[in-house]
């Protein structure tokens, strides 16, 4: 046991821990500190933002209501709809055309008509006509234009002979019913 060595003059002295304050951990925890704090900055920012952006939302969803509640807007809304009332009632509705269309259609075919006026102050049609058929062919046409539903007063006004025609003009008195 000779090189046993029991002198304690020498100590091992154990390693002394070091305290700091300012070690790893404690910038891990300030750094969540600060990470969580910028967190909640951003979610606050954002939603102020958010609620300016729905106050706009809200303030031009009033100003388009109340361009739509405008007194314009209210008739247009009114024509268009008395336009549509209209358009579905057109078709039981009376035309001024389909009397001129009738007489048209009730001129005989050896009549040549000259002319046809209508004058909507008198509200009466004047027809200038010639005829090779004779005065059957105008009596003819004058019943033709009797048995009119839209035809009143028909009268021959003149009648004029020359060698091989007739010209003559009629007269009527243009009624306006509520019927087709």
């Amino acid at each position: 046991m000779a090189t046993i060595n029991f002198s304690q003059s020498i100590k091992d002295e154990p390693d002394k821990v070091k305290l700091k304050i300012f070690d790893k951990g404690f910038y891990v925890s300030i750094g969540l500190v600060f990470f969580t704090l910028l967190v909640w900055v951003g979610l606050i920012f954002y939603s102020s933002v958010l609620s300016k952006k729905t106050e706009e939302m809200n303030e031009s969803i009033k100003a388009e209501n109340n361009k739509i509640k405008n007194q314009t807007s209210v008739r247009i809304a009114d024509f268009q709809n008395r336009l549509d009332k209209i358009k579905v009632h057109s078709e039981s509705l009376y035309s001024p055309n389909n009397s001129l269309k009738s007489v048209e259609k009730l001129i005989l075919p050896e009549i040549v008509l000259s002319s046809l006026n209508y004058s909507s102050d008198k509200k009466q049609v004047i027809l200038l006509a010639t005829t090779n058929g004779g005065f059957k062919s105008v009596a003819r046409q004058l019943v033709a234009l009797k048995d009119d539903i839209y035809l009143k007063n028909v009268v021959l006004n003149s009648l004029t002979k020359s060698e091989k025609k007739l010209d003559f003009s009629i007269t009527a008195d243009v009624y306006f019913s509520e019927t087709k």
